[in-house]
């Protein structure tokens, strides 16, 4: 199989060379479906690169539903209607929204020889992910319900009406992972600061990383993507109805004409042709062929052996299951070895010695909170979701007394993790299996084990502060109970005690815990995803007093 590049009309398409990254990128995404680079064309223009190397689970999937990983990796086919999609998206998304959305448009294909694996060049864009909420934030509170609402949701049945069956995940149909392929951007005519600008949204990632078999919806399972793959009769990624788009485009396409000029429209006409042709030749090979082509692009066998490995299929699928549980032995041979290293790097002393520091000087346990809230501030900072006003002020905050009680408390909610769940997911279970204890007392306490652990040492934080004739933290009790969020008991207890006045940095932390919770959660999870900004809004019912750090005359 040729790795050389064909010709494409109006699109540049490097020609595939030994040293085609003669110089260090800078990585500025990441995805199921590759890696983002900062790069420049021959013009010195920048550009993003999309490199389609994929990530384990889903090449995984790819390998379990096709035969081979993900195409966009290694099938020329594919990266070239990957290209054509956005050629005819880049014109027809304006006609659907005006200049609420466009598409950041491609500039050329070229083979990685370093990553072995296609690259799709895109025009830069500078622009914002969706602002997460925080206690300074609401001036640009609308814009995640604006891209669900005026963005995505409009888009989706467009994209439908027009055939793009498959870009529907990529629009966010049941996929709430979809919101960071979004960004936004000031006006242009905007002030330097991005409070007020009026969004402008810009699509910028059109490929998939899985299969759309994952929707978080059932209703998107059953009532969309299930029927979809029953037509296009395969498991349905990015695939577009040809048929359709063509008559979509013969039935628009004098209003097309009028928007656009008879010559972009004739473009866009061949661009689908092109589209249908490369499709049917990506989706043409058998799986045997597939996986016999991925791996000799992929340079994990010659030509030659591909040949011969077509003519004994069950040998190749032999070879392959032995490749696959041999990584799947390495990998965790690695993460062993990782493992033994950093525990044979922990001085015991040194540990022994911070643990009896913990427990017994509070001054330690609260400069350990006032680092653990100065490093959050500077991740929220660098992901350009807090102002250098806010996080300084914030970070006055940390270091001010009045907040060193709860900050002293909070640490210890955070201290105390690492232990019970190391004791529900290790102990309990081994209990268990021991038949020690019972399933049900393993199910319970691995669900409430931190639970029970921050409820007992906020009893005994209670029944300190009536000794002392303090307020006791009653609501951090009730807070804690509550399974993973609990512990932004005493953030949420400051909030409560200063009537949201003086609870900046409180509310701050209470934003960060739950923010962080909807990121981790599997599958849909992610920075800038639908799931996070979902967890970050459940502040918002508690922290009552959002606004500009110094407001408007």
């Amino acid at each position: 199989m040729s790795r050389a590049t064909h010709p494409i009309p109006s699109i540049a398409v490097a020609r595939a060379a030994p040293n085609l990254v003669d110089r260090p990128r800078p990585v500025i995404g990441r995805g199921r479906s590759g890696v983002v680079f900062l790069d420049r064309d021959e013009s010195g223009k920048l550009v993003a690169a999309k490199a389609f190397i994929g990530d384990p689970l889903g090449n995984l999937v790819h390998l379990l539903v096709s035969g081979a990983a993900n195409p966009y990796r290694w099938n020329h086919d594919a990266v070239l209607c990957a290209l054509y999609r956005r050629r005819i998206l880049v014109e027809l998304v304006p006609y659907w929204l005006g200049d609420r959305l466009q598409v950041a448009p491609a500039t050329g294909i070229r083979w990685n020889h370093e990553l072995r694996a296609w690259e799709l060049r895109t025009r830069f864009v500078r622009a914002f992910p969706t602002a997460l909420h925080h206690p300074f934030s609401s001036p640009r509170d609308g814009e995640q319900r604006e891209l669900a609402e005026q963005i995505m949701q409009p888009l989706q049945r467009h994209l439908e009406a027009a055939g793009f069956d498959g870009l529907a995940w990529q629009a966010g149909r049941g996929n709430p992972v979809a919101a960071n392929n979004f960004l936004v951007s000031e006006r242009r005519d905007a002030p330097s600061s991005r409070r007020g600008a009026e969004p402008r949204w810009t699509w910028i990632d059109l490929e998939s990383g899985v299969p759309a078999l994952f929707p978080i919806d059932p209703r998107s399972l059953l009532g969309y993507y299930l029927p979809k793959c029953w037509k296009h009769r395969r498991a349905l990624f990015d695939d577009v109805d040809i048929d359709r788009l063509a008559r979509y485009l013969t039935a628009h396409g004098r209003d097309l004409e009028e928007r656009i000029g008879p010559t972009r429209v004739g473009r866009l006409v061949d661009d689908a042709r092109a589209l249908g042709r490369h499709q049917r030749r990506w989706h043409a090979p058998s799986r045997l062929q597939r996986s016999l082509a991925a791996a000799a692009m992929t340079e994990r066998i010659t030509p030659a052996q591909a040949a011969w490995y077509a003519q004994e299929p069950w040998t190749w699928y032999r070879h392959e299951i032995r490749r696959l549980a041999g990584d799947v032995v390495s990998a965790a041979r690695r993460h062993g070895v990782e493992t033994l290293r950093r525990l044979t790097r922990i001085d015991p002393l040194l540990s022994a010695r911070n643990a009896a520091r913990f427990l017994f000087s509070q001054r330690h346990r609260s400069r350990l909170a006032r680092y653990y809230v100065l490093c959050r501030i500077r991740y929220w900072q660098q992901r350009r979701q807090l102002g250098r006003r806010e996080s300084a002020y914030l970070r006055r905050l940390a270091g001010s007394r009045g907040q060193a009680m709860y900050l002293t408390d909070f640490a210890v909610h955070l201290a105390i993790k690492p232990f019970y769940k190391l004791g529900a997911l290790v102990g309990l279970p081994l209990l268990g299996q021991a038949g020690i204890l019972p399933l049900w007392a393993v199910a319970a306490g691995v669900i409430l084990a931190g639970s029970a652990c921050r409820t007992a040492y906020t009893a005994g934080r209670i029944l300190s502060s009536r000794l002392q004739g303090q307020e006791a933290p009653w609501i951090a009790l009730w807070v804690g109970l509550a399974p993973i969020v609990g512990s932004a008991a005493f953030p949420v207890q400051i909030i409560h005690s200063s009537g949201g006045r003086e609870g900046k940095l409180a509310g701050f932390i209470l934003y960060d815990t739950l923010t962080t919770i909807g990121r981790k959660v599997p599958i849909w999870g992610g920075p800038d995803t639908a799931t996070e900004h979902a967890f970050n809004r459940l502040a918002d019912r508690i922290v009552t007093d959002r606004g500009p750090l110094i407001r408007p005359a």
